[in-house]
């Protein structure tokens, strides 16, 4: 007896015990999340339909969870893989089997049905709009994507923003609206191209899509730097107005500071070798994850990750690698005790600027094509990586 009040105390005591992922009990790969009114939605790339629409059920029973919900999609020119929201209306984004995109379907009762699928696609909202781009343009609607105005910002954008601001990444750089996408002007200084945006108010992380590294604005879009991970490559991002998420090839990163530190959480998730898709919803985090040999979907209450003793923190890798001179007008030396792999120079978006194959113990690296400024130097070797900040002065 006196055993079993021990465990009991232990358990309440310690939330590191009790605080980790349960089951959702889809076991397919998560093309899109997407959330509508006080419903989940997710479209599953399966083994057996290829592709299929469901929406998140919670009962009793663990495998009535997810609900087929695609009545009315056509799976033979496509798969769903997005999901926009405005109002009544939730719209479905189909890809076309070669890879560019198809129409919109559009349900105005909560996914139950859905009408044939619109010419133009919506690929973003910010609550009073929708936007979506063709042709090399831009447009905007106010009327569930029936009608559309043309707006000056470049075509085949990604659209993100809430209230009156807005940000569109597209391949002509990145641009920015301040009136709800009436008017539109570019970044100045940014050459990423991103692959997706989170929004914390007017905080905004994006990750770049050359390099699967994690940028910051805290001024709505204005001015951006880089956030390096111990495990850079950058997968799939979700945010709360507290909390930010980034999911890695080594599982999910969170932070309560707007991104200043970051803690790593894995605990119930078994061996994981990529995390696929994230969703904020309701009062969860939803993950789909790729593990040794399938996909599971999974959720965790948001509180677990305000609690300070929910998870382990992040310990910096011990490392023996040495760089210097720092600050470096031409040159570098890199020491380890561990043979060197590759050395990548990074600038403050991200972006590869440098890169070496060498190996070896002792390396000399030539940066007098670099110019003056602020860069990150990761240094991969045997055992660790290693992120450095790096100066160069002229």
């Amino acid at each position: 007896m006196k055993k079993l009040i021990l465990i009991l105390v232990v358990f309440f005591m310690c939330p590191t015990l009790r605080a980790q992922w349960r089951t959702a009990s889809a076991t397919d790969l998560v093309l899109a999340f997407g959330v509508h009114d006080t419903t989940l939605f997710a479209s599953f790339h399966t083994t057996f339909t290829d592709n299929i629409v469901m929406r998140y059920v919670p009962t009793a029973k663990p495998f009535d969870k997810w609900v087929q919900s695609d009545t009315g999609i056509d799976y033979s020119q496509g798969r769903i893989t997005s999901f926009v929201s405005l109002g009544p209306y939730f719209f479905a984004g189909q890809t076309f089997k070669d890879g560019t995109n198809g129409g919109e379907y559009r349900s105005n009762n909560n996914g139950l049905y859905w009408n044939a699928p619109l010419v133009n696609s919506p690929m973003g909202s910010n609550g009073t709009y929708l936007f979506t781009s063709s042709d090399g343009t831009g447009y905007r609607s106010r009327d569930t994507a029936v009608q559309w105005s043309a707006v000056n910002c470049p075509g085949n954008a990604i659209f993100a923003g809430a209230g009156s601001y807005m940000l569109a990444s597209t391949p002509k750089g990145l641009w920015r609206s301040t009136d709800s996408g009436g008017n539109w002007s570019q970044v100045t200084n940014f050459n990423s191209h991103i692959r997706q945006f989170a929004l914390m108010g007017s905080v905004v992380f994006a990750v770049n899509s050359t390099s699967d590294t994690l940028l910051r604005s805290k001024d709505s879009g204005s001015n951006w730097t880089s956030i390096l991970l111990q495990r850079p490559v950058i997968r799939v991002l979700a945010a709360t107005n507290k909390l930010i998420f980034a999911g890695t090839d080594s599982g999910i990163y969170f932070s309560r500071d707007s991104g200043s530190t970051w803690t790593l959480d894995a605990n119930g998730l078994g061996k994981l070798y990529d995390v696929t898709a994230l969703c904020v919803f309701d009062t969860f985090l939803f993950a789909n994850t790729l593990s040794l040999s399938h996909y599971q979907t999974w959720y965790r209450p948001l509180a677990e990750f305000e609690e300070s003793l929910a998870v382990i923190p992040i310990e910096p890798p011990r490392t023996s690698v040495a760089i210097y001179p720092n600050p470096a007008h031409d040159w570098i030396a890199i020491e380890s005790d561990d043979e060197i792999r590759s050395v990548t120079v990074l600038n403050l978006m991200g972006e590869e600027v440098h890169r070496s194959s060498a190996v070896g113990n002792n390396l000399v690296l030539d940066l007098s094509a670099l110019p003056s400024g602020m860069y990150w130097c990761r240094v991969q070797t045997q055992n660790t990586e290693h992120i450095e900040k790096l100066v160069l002065e002229r």
